[in-house]
């Protein structure tokens, strides 16, 4: 998944949590990078490995100064 800082000022911490549809968290889940801080425009990728099996439909976003937000993810090769 490619994330962007589509602000003006740095995104500071920015946690990612893989949940399910209702929400609910989903373990273990390895990131490339987590709690990061994005300069302006900047984009930066990050691999999202979910449990086999586990129902990784979204992503919680979270931080310092970056309003939170849920964005739907697919599974790799869909």
């Amino acid at each position: 998944m490619t994330l962007e800082n589509h602000g003006n000022i740095p995104a500071l911490a920015t946690k990612l949590t893989v949940v399910d549809s209702s929400g609910k968290r989903q373990l273990p889940v390895l990131y490339s990078d987590n709690y990061l801080t994005l300069l302006p425009h900047e984009p930066r990728k990050v691999e999202i490995h979910c449990p086999v099996g586990g129902q990784c439909s979204q992503l919680q976003l979270r931080g310092w100064n970056v309003v939170p937000a849920v964005v739907n993810i697919a599974a790799a090769g869909s």
